[in-house]
């Protein structure tokens, strides 16, 4: 979560080591559903004659048990090339001048320099679950805004950025926000529109809504 993120930023910083956020390529579908079979009714595009039905093999978005099916999958391959997971928190991981934390398809990888940045590129790609990533000057990840400047080593976390940006996008949809509070335990949460509550895409705005529930 965002706390391990900070703590990472902290300890890698200062150790003297390079932040790069890199990405899993087609992330989900790299899995394979597990413990239930599911099945689609084949749409008029596909060809197929009326009443053909699709087995879902992979974790297809959108599925509740596709994020747990490509989490797992992670974990075997980032175990697989020889990195260390955290007993505190699964989602860190930690090899021989290389630190990883996971959210999602997103990770954060702190190196000793650009040679262990290219050997975790490379050893994932071999193991199936290809990620691109390079180092930059000012991105975004786990949905809060970062500035990077590898001259001097700092990362610049700006909490409010992401926060202000998410509610011009909400307003910008005719919504009107009357209630910002996000429950501690990370429940739902949902903008209204004058009296009439109004349900906006929940996946488009929850990277982004994260850290709220953390600071």
């Amino acid at each position: 979560d965002c706390s391990s993120f900070f703590l990472l930023c902290t300890v890698a910083m200062t150790l003297g080591y390079m932040f790069t956020p890199t990405d899993v390529v087609q992330a989900y579908l790299k899995a394979k559903l597990k413990g239930r079979r599911l099945f689609i009714k084949a749409p008029r595009c596909s060809g197929e004659r009326e009443g053909t039905y699709f087995e879902i093999i992979k974790a297809i978005y959108g599925l509740s048990d596709s994020g747990r099916a490509f989490f797992e999958l992670l974990c075997k391959a980032l175990k697989a090339i020889g990195l260390i997971q955290c007993i505190q928190d699964p989602c860190v991981w930690f090899g021989k001048g290389i630190i990883v934390g996971c959210y999602s398809d997103d990770i954060a990888v702190f190196h000793e320099s650009p040679k262990e940045l290219k050997w975790f590129l490379e050893r994932m790609k071999e193991v199936g679950v290809p990620t691109e990533g390079k180092t930059v000057k000012e991105g975004h990840i786990l949905g809060m805004h970062f500035m990077y400047d590898q001259s001097s080593n700092e990362i610049q976390i700006d909490l409010g950025h992401k926060e202000q940006e998410l509610l011009e996008w909400v307003e910008a949809k005719g919504h009107k926000i009357v209630n910002t509070h996000i429950p501690a335990s990370g429940g739902s949460w949902l903008p209204q529109h004058e009296v009439n509550e109004t349900h906006v895409d929940y996946k488009a705005i929850v990277g982004s809504l994260l850290h709220i529930s953390k600071v």
